[in-house]
């Protein structure tokens, strides 16, 4: 009997080491997603780059697929001091969907519609057409604890 309370004592902590997701790793996902967005709306693209893999793979329908993150972000930098500072943008991220992989799911993929909301000081210029929503993905790759992004495919809707 002693076994029996023993074993049903213990369960708790045996299906904790048997299911290898760790608590907040969706969370942690999301919330990285979300600095992602928000790096990008307010164009710290520096900050932004610290949540890349260095080896990260960019795949960006009309660009290409870049290989090289630290001139990915240099391009990508050069086009932003180019755009006017009129311009402020809330970018949102729908329909997120993570998935685990990997051992001890040490690879997440995410997945989600990405809205962005352009406003302009002064009114839109002539011609302005708002930007289409895009589908983003996401492979993240668990680094020394945190999450980094590690390859990026981004297409329009």
């Amino acid at each position: 009997m002693r076994r029996f309370i023993l074993s049903f004592a213990l369960l708790p902590l045996v299906f904790a080491l048997v299911v290898p997701a760790f608590a907040g790793d969706k969370e942690d996902v999301e919330a990285l997603i979300d600095q992602y967005l928000k790096t990008n709306d307010s164009g710290d693209l520096k900050t932004q780059a610290k949540l890349m893999a260095a080896d990260r793979v960019w795949v960006v329908t009309g660009a290409g697929r870049r290989l090289d993150q630290s001139k990915n972000m240099a391009i990508q930098e050069a086009g932003q001091q180019a755009s006017s500072g009129d311009v402020t943008t809330i970018s949102e991220a729908r329909d997120v969907v993570i998935r685990f992989l990997g051992d001890n799911d040490s690879v997440a993929v995410a997945s989600f519609y990405w809205y962005t909301n352009v406003s302009f000081r002064g009114g839109p210029p002539d011609g302005f057409t708002p930007p289409a929503p895009t589908l983003v993905t996401h492979v993240l790759k668990k680094d020394g604890g945190s999450w980094k992004i590690a390859h990026t495919h981004i297409s329009p809707m």
